[in-house]
């Protein structure tokens, strides 16, 4: 982990909980299905818990984790993915008809600025249009992965005429990867970031995550070059916190 993100981890303050009292539906955006459980699946599940509605959208189909399977097509990984996804936001608490994928190209969501950037803009304009959010969960701003960052531009493109809204970022890979330029924006955060104490809902977080089964084991796909979460990388998302980047409404 980058020693700077590592001291702003190690000085972050816990999140005033009463924020979350005024919150009536949150929105959730997840570039892959698991970083809905990875960053935020503790929350979601607190939330669910105070019968807070909570719409997740997945904006791409999670498809290139392992992109040389022998026994499973690109639109079977996908099939594979949602349904993993399905199965794990009901263990958080959230029902298949607040799931919402967009089916974006795994590892090609456009950027702002990119061919087809302004029809994902749309369609997220459209549910956040219906839903109405009080509180938006997306991956942080300067994720090194390209789909978090693209996910990142689409969702505040689309909340351009929000300004009531709050955002709150979720880290994912900026704890393994992420290099000075990724974390150095932080400093400049007012109040840095924060945390969510898990308690009960640890357990319940980690039970979510083993439900992205072809994420953990390289034998779902058959592909021995394909993608998974390493033990040292799941270790930042079993801990007693759960880290944000708050902007308030």
């Amino acid at each position: 982990m980058n020693s700077q993100l590592q001291h702003l981890l190690n000085s972050s303050t816990s999140i005033d909980t009463t924020k979350l009292s005024e919150v009536t539906d949150c929105l959730v955006i997840a570039p892959h299905p698991d970083d809905e459980s990875l960053g935020c699946g503790g929350l979601i599940a607190s939330l669910r818990n105070s019968g807070i509605a909570v719409n997740v959208i997945f904006t791409t189909d999670g498809s290139m984790s392992h992109p040389n399977s022998q026994n499973t097509s690109a639109v079977g990984r996908c099939k594979m993915r949602e349904q993993e996804a399905i199965r794990a936001l009901g263990v958080l608490g959230v029902e298949e008809n607040y799931i919402t994928f967009f089916r974006g190209k795994d590892s090609a969501l456009p950027a702002e600025g990119e061919k087809g950037f302004a029809g994902f803009v749309a369609q997220m304009k459209w549910i956040i249009d219906t839903v109405k959010p009080d509180l938006v969960l997306v991956p942080y701003e300067f994720d090194p992965h390209r789909d978090h960052r693209a996910s990142w531009q689409i969702t505040m493109a689309a909340l351009q005429d929000c300004p009531q809204v709050a955002i709150w970022q979720y880290l994912i890979w900026l704890y393994t990867l992420g290099k000075e330029t990724d974390v150095e924006p932080l400093t400049n955060i007012r109040d840095g970031i924060q945390y969510l104490p898990m308690g009960n809902y640890r357990k319940i977080k980690k039970e979510a995550i083993a439900q992205h089964k072809s994420q953990l084991n390289l034998d779902v796909f058959d592909d021995p070059e394909g993608f998974v979460l390493l033990d040292e990388v799941l270790q930042n998302f079993y801990g007693d916190r759960e880290f944000y980047i708050i902007n308030d409404k």
